[in-house]
């Protein structure tokens, strides 16, 4: 009787160890994975032990009949930089969450950094996966990086998320490098030659006109990699940039301000503009360069000075 009652408890004990996730205690980070929204949160514990959610990444779970599974999970620990999947693609910077389950990047043809399948990566925020979580290769490579063994995993149905994740571009566009993610962090990613500002995304609106003025030395950004192109201009800074684009002609100024050679130049190049420096400018203001007059009364921003210029320069 006994012998039978210590082959059950090991039993049921071998069978609690297969199918109870092992948590690490005191992880620095734990996960979730909304399986509605296509998001990825990142909680990291604060010196209180308390959980907060620190970022997110828009990613990829399971298409219907290969839905991505729901539940508590623990890392195994498992990792590979490169795993071949079982459609015969290639994944990147693998982290295993369960069995045939991973974090890992949009998939390539093989195992190259340059052999991306553009649509998996243009599909990323739609539920289109086998079963894994697919990520940007910069966010399964923060996830390769930085969460091991016993970080917890829990895969949600939920309507919102504490963090709207960023996706670099939401469909690589025409003319730009297909076969590349735009995040890869590899030395030879051809992306990094877009990369002016981290706020300006190829594709978007101002991204021309901006990749334009910082290669031609118009415009500058506002620090810390930053372009800010919804942000209000001033006089002076409509000056500063009509000056950079005449070449920065010699011209005799009173005034120790940054702008103060712009601002007397632009007095005799542009006599009509009759601009306040400390003072934001409507796009009214400056409608000598506009082919219709907008009277909307709207401040212009830096990213419609950006349009400005390139069609200065090029005129």
């Amino acid at each position: 009787m006994i012998k039978r009652f210590s082959a059950l408890l090991l039993a049921v004990l071998t069978l609690a160890a297969v199918t109870i996730p092992a948590f690490a205690a005191g992880a620095e980070y734990k996960i979730t994975v909304n399986r509605t929204t296509n998001v990825v949160t990142v909680y990291e514990r604060d010196a209180d032990g308390e959980y907060y959610p620190s970022r997110a990444f828009v990613c990829s779970t399971g298409k219907p009949g290969d839905e991505t599974p729901a539940g508590e999970f623990a890392l195994t620990g498992y990792k590979a930089k490169w795993i071949h999947m079982v459609d015969g693609s290639y994944g990147q910077y693998c982290t295993q969450i369960k069995g045939n389950y991973l974090f890992h990047s949009a998939c390539y043809t093989s195992a190259d950094e340059a052999a991306l399948i553009t649509d998996e990566y243009n599909d990323l925020g739609r539920s289109v996966s086998l079963g894994c979580v697919r990520l940007q290769a910069a966010d399964a490579k923060w996830i390769y990086d930085n969460c091991g063994w016993g970080v917890r995993v829990s895969i949600v149905d939920e309507e919102t998320d504490p963090i709207a994740p960023e996706k670099y571009v939401d469909a690589i566009p025409e003319g730009f490098p297909e076969n590349w993610d735009p995040t890869d962090p590899h030395k030879d990613n051809p992306w990094r030659q877009y990369e002016d500002f981290s706020d300006v995304r190829p594709g978007s609106r101002y991204y021309d006109s901006i990749h334009y003025c910082a290669g031609e030395g118009l415009l500058n950004g506002v620090g810390a990699g930053k372009f800010s192109p919804e942000g209000v201009v001033t006089g002076a800074m409509v000056a500063q940039a009509l000056y950079n684009a005449a070449g920065k002609p010699a011209v005799a100024a009173e005034g120790t301000k940054w702008y103060s050679q712009a601002v007397r130049w632009m007095e005799t190049a542009y006599p009509e503009l009759m601009l306040d420096p400390e003072e934001p400018v409507r796009a009214g203001d400056i409608t000598i360069f506009k082919r219709e007059n907008d009277s909307s009364g709207a401040f212009m921003t830096r990213g419609e000075l950006a349009e400005l210029l390139m069609e200065l320069h090029n005129g």
